[in-house]
């Protein structure tokens, strides 16, 4: 799959922050937008810094690079657009995501250019794993959605599969290392995890706030059955991505990804 610049254009005015009938399932994909525009232009930058360092049979990585980085500056915009409007359901993000682009920057600042390759390596193969749950686990979450939402997370997630393979092909020809790939793969999975549980846990804070008891407790039996879908459905992946040669290139397609990536292509 050839990698595509879409330029999607996209109005978010309005758009509900509890944009399914799920309030958990909602939570978790509003956690996930808050911090983004933080990781997306720390990818390119790992990126950017990674091209002069490729060897004369690997340059053909140069042409990825150039899409890698302006596929996710489309992303980092679209998603500071949407969470202009989350912020007005929930103004406690904006601290959750300075509180991830301060740990970007600190990686950038005081950690080796390896550490950071591997990292954005470990990061994207988990982004096709969301991928994969969207367009073909998360059916009945979906029914009755917000449609620009989910159009927004549809085409986003369409390109994470379509570059899915630019991050680890980068870190294997620079670096290679079998052992700290695996390290920073359980890194960047606590990392994220732990940023995204913080803004979950505040977004449901909220919202069970003016519930009734029964409420609460339903909310928190459909919260349980989600995470247990979702790790059901991410750990057997992320002991995938541990195996020596690995590649997320030969990841199948999502059902339905490529008639997404086609409605936004570029006239």
């Amino acid at each position: 799959m050839t990698l595509v610049h879409r330029r999607p254009l996209m109005d978010f005015a309005g758009v509900p922050a509890h944009w399914c009938k799920s309030l958990e399932f909602s939570a978790f994909w509003v956690a996930g937008s808050t911090g983004t525009p933080a990781v997306e232009p720390y990818l390119n930058q790992v990126l950017a810094q990674a091209k002069p360092m490729l060897r004369p049979e690997d340059r053909h990585l140069g042409d990825d690079i150039d899409l890698f980085v302006k596929q996710e500056t489309e992303h980092y915009k679209i998603h500071n657009a949407y969470n202009a409007e989350l912020n007005k359901t929930y103004p406690f993000l904006l601290d959750g995501y300075n509180a991830k682009r301060a740990d970007y920057k600190r990686f950038l600042a005081t950690k080796s250019h390896k550490f950071n390759c591997a990292y954005s390596a470990a990061f994207e193969t988990m982004a096709l794993s969301l991928a994969v749950f969207m367009f073909e686990h998360a059916d009945e979450y979906l029914e009755g959605c917000d449609q620009r939402t989910l159009n927004m997370w549809k085409w986003h997630l369409g390109e994470e599969y379509e570059h899915r393979s630019v991050c680890h092909d980068v870190y294997c020809a620079v670096y290679g290392d079998y052992f700290t790939r695996v390290r920073m793969i359980l890194f960047a999975y606590k990392h994220l995890g732990g940023h995204n549980k913080r803004i979950y846990a505040q977004i449901m804070a909220q919202e069970r706030a003016s519930m009734s008891p029964a409420e609460v407790a339903e909310s928190l039996r459909r919260e349980k059955a989600m995470f247990r879908k979702l790790k059901g459905f991410q750990l057997p992946r992320l002991l995938k991505l541990m195996i020596p040669g690995y590649n997320p290139a030969g990841a199948a397609a999502p059902r339905g990804v490529q008639q997404v990536l086609d409605a936004y292509a570029p006239a």
